[in-house]
This record gives structure tokens, sequence and C-alpha cells, in this order.
């Protein structure tokens, strides 16, 4: 599937590449995803997918680079996700925590990985100086802006521009920011799912959640509340917080900047519906 799309995309004409190097990329992307019960290669190929559709879903003509970028990024996103977030590499002051100085720990791992295995496959190496600048500092601001802690600020700047037929789309400023919250949008994929999906999906991520608390004690950590719930009910209360606070106010405002997406703010609220009950 993932080859699939980037090849939909000419992935491999803008890279100068064959489907192949493609292939093995991917295929090397999948062995650096752990088996933890949310970050993993399945929850990156369902933010890929996501961002996918999502592109293809706008009439913004986006150039061959940006979609090499989004693809990119999407797939890598979590990238050696080991189950255990920020919070945890702050407190625990672990090497990732050291390396780069308690500031979005994750993210710039991610990233850094991401383009060390970019450069395993010379995937770059025939983009001219000026694209390889070009397409590293989309790829950066893309992850970079799904650490949890910038939300608000992206929000804001959201509720700032106007709607998508009056926006700058000549402007690589813009242009850049949208693909940051196409990216963003498409690692909340969980919230507008199908109910059935969406709530497996919860699932893992309680899990996940669970397990971070079993090793935050362990330490004489005390965990994030919200981290804890494990009931169903607990689950369910956590989860209308998030949507009410998180979710819905932001895929209104996407829906508002481009609204070949506003099918998603209605797929929410029918999610919001079922935990409500």
């Amino acid at each position: 599937l993932c080859v699939d799309v980037m090849v939909d995309f000419q992935v491999d004409e803008t890279l100068h590449t064959s489907r192949a190097a493609l292939t093995n990329f991917v295929r090397e992307v999948r062995k650096l995803y752990n088996d933890v019960p949310f970050h993993n290669f399945q929850h990156a190929v369902c933010v890929f997918h996501s961002a996918y559709m999502f592109v293809l879903s706008l009439e913004a003509c986006w150039s061959p680079l940006e979609c090499v970028g989004v693809l990119l990024a999407s797939l890598c996103h979590d990238l050696d996700h080991r189950g255990l977030n920020n919070a945890f590499q702050v407190a625990t002051m672990s090497d990732l925590a050291m390396r780069y100085n308690d500031q979005s720990v994750l993210e710039n791992h991610h990233c850094a990985s991401m383009f060390q295995l970019l450069d395993k496959h010379s995937l770059l190496s025939k983009l001219s100086r000026a694209d390889v600048k070009a397409l590293r500092k989309m790829m950066i601001d893309m992850i970079m802006g799904t650490d949890m802690t910038r939300h608000a600020a992206q929000l804001a700047k959201m509720e700032g521009i106007q709607e998508s037929t009056t926006l700058a789309l000549d402007n690589d400023e813009t242009r850049v920011f949208l693909l940051v919250v196409i990216v963003h949008s498409a690692d909340l994929y969980n919230a507008f799912k199908p109910f059935a999906s969406s709530q497996r999906w919860t699932k893992r991520l309680y899990r996940e959640f669970n397990l971070q608390c079993e090793v935050e004690r362990s330490l004489g950590i005390e965990p994030a509340a919200f981290m804890t719930a494990s009931t169903t009910k607990e689950v369910a209360q956590g989860q209308q917080a998030f949507y009410n606070y998180v979710v819905l106010p932001w895929f209104q405002q996407v829906a508002r900047i481009m609204p070949d997406l506003a099918f998603i703010p209605d797929a929410c609220r029918r999610n919001l519906l079922e935990y409500n009950k």
C-alpha cells in the first residue's frame, strides 16, 4: 500500500529513484517501528493513508516535492517510538531527553531517525541542494507539528487565516503550514474513523498508557491522571474531554479553512455521541 501510494504520487520520479528502492526503504521503516500497542507500524500506515486522502481531497495543487514531503513525514512521524511519551523521557532524563535538551524529545528523534534512513538508502542524493533544503524544512515542520504541546499554537494560527478560497497558496509558508495541519490531522485519525475501528485504536492507546504508568510507578513517578484510565467508563470520560477540548475545536477550524474536509467534524461528533452513551 505505502509503495503503491508513493508511486501514484510519482515519488519515485521526483526522487529519481526506483520502486524497488522505495520498497526497500519502506521495509526498513517497518523494522524501525517497535512492537508497542499503539505507536507501531500499523499506526504509521493509518496516518500515512489519512494524509494521502486529505491531500487528494483538496483542490490545491501541491508540488511534487510537497507530495514527497507529506508522504515521507507521515510514514516516519513516529519512527522508533518506544511506547513512552515525552513527559516520561524528560522525567527520567533518558538518553533521548539529554540529546534533545527536553524539547520535543520524541519528535526530534523521529526526524533524525528518518533522515538517517533516507541517507542510508540515498533517496535524496539526486535532488539539488536547494530541493533537499526545502524538503528537510517541510518534513521537520510536519513531524514537529505532531507534538501535542504545539497543538494550541497551531490552532490559534488556523483561527487567524481565511478560508481556502482566499488562502495565499502561492505563499510557501502558508503551503507548508497547511501540510503541517494535514499531518497533525492525520495523526488524529482515530477520532474520525468509524466507531468500531476508533474504539479498537483507543483501547490500544490506553493499553500503551497503562503500560507506561506501570513503569512510572515502579520508578516512583506519579503517572499523569489521563493515562491511568482502565475501565470502560474511565476511558469514555477521557475521550469525552479529548473530543470536546482537542478534537472538535481542531477539526472545526480545519473544515473552515479546507471545506472539502467538512465531513470530519461530523464523524467526530458521531463518535463522541457513542462515548456519551
